[in-house]
């Protein structure tokens, strides 16, 4: 897993992906689809978009990453489908401006922000090293021979030679994607995901989708579950109490399997055949263990479960009986027997911040028995039992342990030194470094017995030493593992029982076995997987008034002989839990939402499945026990339920979207290794960069293929009780179906932690990511920004979190349970939250505050503990990275309040367009995926304003001594709030006021006197008292600035239609001219005229040629001879003409015919009737000319096979189609040489050219 590829929205299960966005391409950015599997990705404009700060460069609507040194350039990424072996890009640049840096900031800022000047022309190169300046690529994702690529476009250059920012007017890329279909997707109106996917996704490829896929599954009618080795005794009491059954059972038909395996076992039915009162079956039975070299426990449960049933048409694998009476003379009599004594107790969670980072945390052992710091000692109390203080073999000891201290961690060398002792003998020392294992061994030459331990007790003490570092400020400290001791033992059980093999000192043939220190009479002894010994001899011992018994018997044994389990009363064990098995046939199930939760909480879930039926979807309420009953066989791992969502993604008709996890994780292994009731809904746990083990509930949606590409959307509601279950599906219910509406639904709280660096980001989420239509306010809290308008504290907080907000952003420093910065928002201050109407989704960009599993987190509290606070929360589990958190936050802005999407969407789209960008960080980045979580609903959506157009300026240029003035369209009564952001993102009138207007009347809003000049951006929110809708809206004007309004063509401009082109100049000053600019498949300059409506036009307007596919233009206004103003680029619209392309000419076969292939591309949606191919030879070698008609050509590329049964060694053929259609046929024709490399002979047919005939 893990390899670097990604992006979910590829996932057409779920999404219509589409080109050229969700919605039309934004007026600077243009993409066009051309033949042969080429498309154009043209960014324009750049010039008069760009605001320049120190050390940055913005564009509006890009964003904004460090490149270097701290510089902050502004980028655009997209995503294109293509083949690699085949595609390739050509860089086209416009005119590239050159942009001087002065050696002082403020006059940088001022001389930037002024757009007037011309600049200095620069004569850019398009070399391969150029192009590294203004574009990167960067492979995703690999499926066949289609690859995923992120390109991500630079909108400018700092050049360190010239110490200047090179602008270029236009980034233009033409991609030729090497792909013959799937190039432009005509459903690009359906999704709003298109805007950031260049083609089509390709046909989607689910591996292992094998219907039978039975992996995992366990059934039966009783659940036994048990959590230590040994032998096993069920009655059929147990049956009887667990099933409240009435009647018998055909012993023969009891059948017990253990993950997928049958076990033998051994039923005693008094010789009846009936299975009934007083019988019992016994078998040999293992706590779950994990199979992996690093681990002798599984690292989420203890507990194994066995599966019962009867009454099936086959029998159940049986012990065989099998006599062990002691009648022999003469047999081996062994004292003892050689064993590995394991001691271990995950008593210690540690995450290990420095190891394998971005891989599955428990790929590595994370709990520990105790920890060792430097300059201290521990002692570790152990039992040993019966050890044979009259053997004479040496002793072997090995101490498993792993350093935690690390190199570069506080100044440490990361070097560990360890010395042991067990009952104060020196038993080893080790050396090592940084967060590795490492085991102390005994050596040989130490010559160590069994005397080294306590044989009557068996009460030993393990003793760990490490010496202080003697060098200054040097910190140690290690952890101990486990512990294992080599040694002979005798034949005496422990707690009434014993299980042994044959070891080296015990001969093949007879041995006889006397196995003492049994309390009672009733013993089993069983060989493991064999058979059951019977006719042993029970003999008592009576030693101070206590009765012990021994059991001895005899077997013929050799080295392949199984274990011997020897067990008597208290020591033959019960399952810790027998209850039945409920069949939930989750693999026919059919869901597009799925809640999985506890038993407990599956009452107190059901009323959101029922809500979420009323938008529409198809829900899905699992318990996660029945999910590991059917995908692993009843033992608990997270692992499980990716298998389960997996199965749902390749083989439910209706697919997985969203996933919804109710119930907390947990990390203390005595609580959740031992969860006999699943209560916990395990996490995955990710090693992060700096952190190490993090909860990763994002792992859950990487299913179908090797990569970061999510499959489906995961949020969870961490809750620990079926109260707040309840409390938090009450608050989504109610946010979704019956919200108090209010000023608050376009409203974002922005908060800057202490430092500069987090008040400078959030000025950058204000100014260029927060869309413009939001009312915002901001909450400072460093030292600068006391006694100004946007100083706050805890207070300030509260009180503004109780007026409402639809979204908190925060970034800062922060703990688990803390916005740490002067500890502006703690746990305890959720209880102050009161508004239970305006819940708001909460954007936590610091350390910590997303954990869940085995903490109450800030998230956690706030989402879950309280009716108000937070209805979502997205915060990482992991250590916070100051730039990274800025970069990871910086689009779900604009893709959660532009597009209508779920926050699980827009949550994950934006993952991908963090983790396409190529800004440097693509080691840290998979932490950054992961170590977010969504604390919520991934399937809600906010609660935001509808789009306004009631209220309208009366123009678009304002004198410095006007007021602006809003026309209303329709009568409107009610609350409203509306923010006025001047040049420099500077906050100049925020005001709330009750509102009753008349249509057509106007609304006049006096500005500050000390205005300055440049653009700005009047903001607002309505609230009708009529009908209590929410609107909002964003005018635009300036005050001195030009810009031009231009209505763009809605529907398609129409063959020989002729179109004129008309603009509106908005400018306090009438321009001498404007010049119309037209390029793309027609080229033109012309100068427009004005007409009585103040527009300009075109004089003669230009007629539209039907074979044109991409026309482009923009606008140039002239004062005095200079350039006042320049208009965007746009494109025109041009309808979907019908056209047919030859691309390709090839030999080849197609089934069993052999001959030239043709690749035809066809423009038009459907398919075009009556194509001809027109074959002809100019080689002179012996092929005739002929025609060769077909039905029809398919929309989009085909490929057409023309027999050819005998060809010569070599064809030099013109092909040419032609069809009914009035088109271009410049690209009907194409000439290849052509080599054969196969033929077909067929009998009665010949070798002729055209098959026509026989030879």
């Amino acid at each position: 897993m893990l390899s670097k590829r990604y992006l979910w929205f590829i996932c057409l299960y779920t999404f219509a992906i589409v080109s050229n966005g969700g919605q039309a391409a934004t007026e600077n950015s243009v993409v066009a689809f051309l033949p042969r599997g080429v498309i154009t990705w043209t960014e324009s404009n750049l010039q008069p978009q760009t605001t320049f700060l120190n050390h940055a460069i913005q564009i509006h609507d890009w964003d904004q990453y460090t490149v270097s040194n701290h510089i902050l350039t502004p980028v655009k990424t997209r995503f294109v489908w293509v083949n690699p072996a085949k595609a390739h890009i050509q860089l086209h640049l416009g005119e590239v401006r050159i942009n001087r840096v002065s050696d002082s900031p403020e006059e940088q800022v001022e001389m930037m922000i002024d757009g007037t000047g011309d600049g200095e022309i620069f004569q850019p190169t398009t070399t391969p090293d150029a192009a590294e300046r203004w574009y990167q690529v960067k492979e995703i994702s690999q499926r066949g021979d289609q690859a995923l690529w992120a390109i991500t476009l630079y909108g400018a250059h700092f050049d360190r030679r010239l110490q200047a920012w090179l602008i270029p007017s236009s980034i233009s890329l033409e991609i030729t994607t090497g792909l013959l279909h799937n190039q432009e997707n005509r459903e690009q109106d359906i999704q709003p995901f298109g805007q950031y996917l260049l083609n089509a996704t390709p046909q989607q490829y689910f591996p292992n989708t094998t219907t039978s896929d039975l992996a995992g599954f366990s059934n039966g009618k009783l659940k036994l579950s048990v959590s230590q080795d040994g032998i096993y005794r069920v009655y059929y009491q147990d049956f009887k109490d667990s099933l409240d059954m009435n009647g018998s059972i055909a012993s023969a038909s009891i059948s017990l399997t253990n993950k997928g395996d049958a076990i033998p076992i051994f039923v005693e039915d008094h010789g009846d055949g009936i299975f009934g009162n007083g019988d019992y079956f016994e078998f040999v039975g293992y706590m779950n263990r994990r199979n992996l070299p690093d681990y002798y426990y599984d690292p989420y449960s203890d507990v194994n479960v066995y599966w019962l049933d009867w009454g099936l048409n086959s029998n159940g694998l049986r012990l065989a009986e099998e006599s062990g009476f002691p009648g022999t003379a003469n047999p081996f009599r062994p004292t003892s027997f050689r064993t590995t004594h394991h001691s271990e107790k995950d008593s210690i969670f540690d995450r290990l911040g420095s190891v394998a980072t971005n891989t599955p945390s428990f790929d590595q052992d994370h709990f520990f028995w105790e920890t060792l710091n430097s300059g201290g000692s521990v002692i570790v109390p152990f039992s040993l039992p019966y050890p044979d203080r009259n053997s004479i073999e040496r002793v072997n000891i090995r101490i498993g342990l792993t350093g935690l201290t690390y190199s570069g961690d506080d100044g440490n060398n990361g070097e560990h030194i360890v010395q042991a002792y067990i009952n104060d003998q020196n038993i080893g020392s080790g050396t090592w470094h940084d967060q590795t294992e490492y085991v102390i061994a005994s050596s040989d030459i130490m010559n160590l017995t069994t005397h080294l331990f306590n044989a009557n007790t068996f009460q030993n003490a393990l003793q760990l030493f490490a010496p202080v570092n003697s060098e200054p400020d040097r910190y140690d400290r290690v952890v101990m593992n486990w512990l294992e001791v080599d040694y002979d033992r005798t034949f005496a059980a422990h707690q009434n029982q014993l299980n042994f093999k044959k070891s080296a000192g015990i001969p093949s043939g007879l041995v006889e076995f006397e196995v003492k220190n049994l309390t009672s009479p009733d013993i089993t002894i069983v060989k493991n997987g064999a058979s059951i010994i019977r006719d042993f001899t029970v003999r008592p011992w009576e030693d101070q008034g206590v009765v012990t018994y021994s059991a001895i018997f005899q077997d013929h044994v050799s080295n392949s002989t199984p274990d011997y389990f020897v067990a008597g009363g208290p020591g033959i064990l019960t399952p810790e839990r027998i209850e039945p098995d409920t069949l939930a046939n989750l693999r026919d199930a059919n869901a597009d939402y799925i809640i999985i939760t506890n038993r407990r909480f599956q009452s107190a879930v059901m009323p959101l499945a029922e809500f979420k039926t009323t938008q529409g979807f198809q829900p899905l309420v699992v318990s996660i026990q029945d999910i590991y009953d059917e995908f692993n066989h009843g033992v608990a791992h997270a692992e499980a339920i990716r298998s389960f969502l997996r199965y749902g993604l390749n083989h439910w008709s209706l697919k997985p979207k969203f996933v919804l996890l109710v119930g907390d994780a947990n990390t203390n292994p005595k609580a959740s290794k031992n969860d006999f009731s699943s209560n916990y809904i395990p996490t995955f746990f990710i090693q992060t960069r700096g952190w190490g083990a993090a909860e990763a509930d994002y792992y859950f949606s990487l299913l179908l293929n090797d990569d970061y590409i999510p499959d489906l959307h995961v949020g969870r509601l961490p809750c620990t009780s079926t109260e707040e279950v309840e409390r938090v599906v009450n608050k989504l219910i109610h946010y979704e179906s019956n919200p108090i509406t209010g000023l608050w639904q376009n409203e974002i709280l922005v908060i800057a932690g202490f430092e500069d660096t987090f008040k400078y980001q959030s000025e950058s989420l204000v100014r260029s990511h927060i869309p413009h239509h939001m009312n915002f306010k901001r909450l400072y809290i460093d030292r600068d920004s006391e006694g100004q308008m946007y100083f706050g504290n805890t207070d300030t907080l509260v009180h503004d979190w109780n007026a409402g907000k639809l979204w908190i952003n925060f970034m800062g420093h922060g703990g688990g349970a803390v916005w740490a910065d002067r500890s502006l928002f703690t746990r305890e201050d959720v209880a102050d939250l009161t508004n239970t109407d305006a819940l708001s989704f909460v954007t936590s960009m610091t350390c910590f505050t997303g954990g869940f599993a085995n903490n109450n987190g800030l998230g956690e509290v706030a989402l879950k503990d309280n009716d108000a606070g937070a209805i979502g929360w997205y915060g990482s589990s992991g250590v916070g990275w100051i730039i990274n958190d800025y970069l990871l936050v910086q689009s779900l802005f604009k893709v959660a309040m532009n597009h209508d999407i779920t926050l699980g969407e827009a949550i994950d789209l934006t993952r991908m367009l963090y983790f396409g960008a190529p800004n440097g960080y693509d080691d840290l980045k998979p932490s950054m995926l992961f170590q977010y979580n969504f604390l919520g609903d991934p399937s809600l959506r906010l609660a935001k304003a509808a789009p306004d157009t009631n209220f309208q300026l009366d123009k678009s240029v304002y004198t410095p001594t006007e007021s602006i003035v809003l026309e209303c369209s329709a009568a409107f009564e009610g609350e409203w709030r509306y923010q006025v952001v001047g040049p420099s993102n500077v906050l100049i009138i925020d005001e709330t006021a009750h509102l009753n207007i008349g249509p057509g009347n106007d609304l006049v809003i006096p500005l500050p006197a000390d205005r300055a000049n440049g653009l700005y951006r009047f903001s607002y929110t309505t609230q009708n008292s009529a009908d209590e809708n929410i609107r909002s809206g964003v005018r635009t004007f300036s005050i001195n600035e030009n810009w031009f309004e231009v209505t763009e063509m809605t529907e398609p401009v129409l063959p020989e239609q002729v179109y004129d082109f008309p603009t509106h100049f908005h400018s306090a000053t009438t321009p001498d001219s404007i010049r119309l600019s037209i390029w793309g498949d027609y080229t033109e300059t012309s100068m427009l005229a004005l007409d009585a409506q103040n527009n300009w036009r075109k004089l003669s307007g230009l007629m539209i040629n039907s074979v044109w596919q991409t026309i482009y233009y923009r606008y140039t206004a002239f004062l005095n001879g200079s350039i006042i103003a320049n208009s965007n680029t746009y494109q025109l619209p041009l309808s979907q003409h019908e056209n047919l392309a030859l691309l390709d000419v090839k030999w080849g076969s197609v089934g069993n015919e052999v001959g030239l292939i043709v690749t035809v591309f066809n423009s038009a949606a459907e398919a075009i009737p009556n194509i001809v191919f027109h074959v002809s030879d100019s080689s002179q070698s012996g092929v005739n000319n002929f025609t060769k008609p077909f039905s029809g050509a398919s929309s989009g590329t085909a490929d057409y096979l023309i027999p050819m049964q005998r060809p010569p060694d070599s064809l030099h053929v013109t092909v040419t189609i032609n069809s009914q259609l009035t088109e271009e046929m410049a690209d009907n024709s194409k000439t290849a040489m052509v080599v054969p490399d196969a033929f077909q002979i067929l009998p009665g047919v010949g070798l002729t050219f055209s098959g026509s005939s026989t030879d």
